[in-house]
């Protein structure tokens, strides 16, 4: 499977998205990103000349979660907000994307086989 580059850029609820135009609106609106992935937000604001401030997360799916629910603009991985733009949930307000110098990657011990649990997880995050 070929590895594909992380790609940042916020995404929000349609609802928060109404009220924004352009990245400096995002001084106007909490920003969510993940502790493990801390300095997204700067990297993707300094390449928008924007500025901003908000709360990080422990863990990525709280993350979106909050998105989701409408509680700020998120910095998305391309990988992990798929499902969500695809289902409407989330929006991406500026069509402005940063590729990372690296890229989220699922390695196996071994193929996939039969139909358990961690495989059943394992393929969902495959389809992105």
């Amino acid at each position: 499977m070929p590895i594909e580059v992380d790609e940042i850029f916020p995404v929000c609820a349609p609802d928060l998205a109404a009220g924004l135009c352009a990245p400096g609106d995002l001084v106007n609106v909490p920003l969510i990103g993940d502790s493990t992935w801390a300095q997204d937000w700067d990297i993707w604001l300094g390449q928008s000349g924007a500025a901003g401030q908000g709360a990080t997360y422990s863990l990525y799916s709280l993350a979106v979660a909050e998105a989701v629910q409408g509680a700020g603009v998120l910095i998305g991985h391309k990988a992990l907000v798929a499902t969500h733009l695809q289902a409407g949930s989330l929006v991406e307000p500026f069509g402005k994307r940063v590729t990372l110098d690296r890229s989220l990657s699922l390695l196996l011990p071994q193929p996939l086989q039969g139909e358990g649990a961690v495989v059943r997880i394992c393929r969902m995050l495959l389809k992105g």
